[in-house]
């Protein structure tokens, strides 16, 4: 099998120590590893042996946890920041520490909002990334309801927060109505034509 994988390994003896003459040219064998894929753990023997001196035999065991490589900030960005390709870079981590909570493809990534503040070199999850904002709540948008060559134009109140594609309620200054729209562009939201084109009107 030519498929590598990167582990990282931690020996469950501490204290683990060989002895050789000062000096001397030796060299390792491993010998008798065994490894359980359910648990991690591994146990091996291993043989040193050189020319000037009796050959030393020893056992090592602890696990050997494989590892991915992922995206994490390369500095700390403010909340509400759209994160590009500069903001990334890579770590390795243990397999198993990761789950479906966390994101490891970097497109999954790039060009989304962050939810709230977030701390470089760390595992980025996905609850703390948003599609980027294009209307926000409070704030005025133009409302758009188009008929083959007719187009009327007005303007509301976003009454939420909303991105590409997603329906928000908007109210009209002008009539006091409230509607819902699709989020079509910043600060832009079309009226579906089944909805009420009294919305528009006083």
């Amino acid at each position: 099998n030519n498929n590598f994988q990167d582990y990282i390994i931690n020996i469950s003896k501490k204290d683990f120590l060989v002895y050789v003459p000062v000096n001397s040219s030796f060299k390792i064998e491993v010998i008798n590893f065994n490894f359980d894929n359910d648990s991690d753990r591994f146990f091996t023997n291993i043989k040193i042996s050189g020319n000037d001196f009796i050959p030393v035999i020893t056992s090592i065991n602890g696990f050997a946890r494989s590892v991915i490589k992922v995206p994490v900030l390369a500095k700390k960005l403010k909340k509400g920041q759209v994160i590009n390709n500069s903001h990334i870079h890579w770590i390795k981590i243990a397999e198993n520490r990761m789950n479906d909570n966390y994101i490891i493809h970097l497109d999954e990534i790039i060009g989304m909002q962050t939810n709230r503040s977030l701390n470089k070199g760390k595992p980025i999850k996905r609850i703390e990334l948003r599609n980027v904002r294009l209307v926000e709540k409070g704030k005025p948008v133009t409302i758009i309801v188009q008929s083959g060559l007719m187009k009327i134009k007005t303007i509301g109140q976003a009454l939420q927060n909303g991105s590409k594609g997603e329906f928000v309620r908007i109210l009209n200054l002008r009539s006091k109505k409230t509607i819902s729209g699709i989020v079509v562009a910043e600060n832009e939201v079309r009226i579906p034509l089944n909805n009420n084109i009294s919305f528009l009107s006083k």
